[in-house]
């Protein structure tokens, strides 16, 4: 197995999800329920210290 290091360079642009920079997991979420649910989370410390910052 070898690497390819040709990788091929995109235009990045914004998808238009309503979410910002600062939008927190609650906003988020917008009252739904994961019980029960599996969910994968990014950005966990900044959303952890957010909240114990404003309880």
């Amino acid at each position: 197995m070898t690497a390819d290091n040709h990788y091929k360079i995109t235009p990045q642009e914004p998808i238009p999800s309503g979410f910002v920079h600062d939008t927190t997991a609650v906003e988020a979420l917008g009252g739904r329920d994961l019980s029960g649910k599996t969910a994968i989370v990014t950005d966990v410390l900044r959303q952890i210290n957010r909240f114990f910052r404003n309880p």
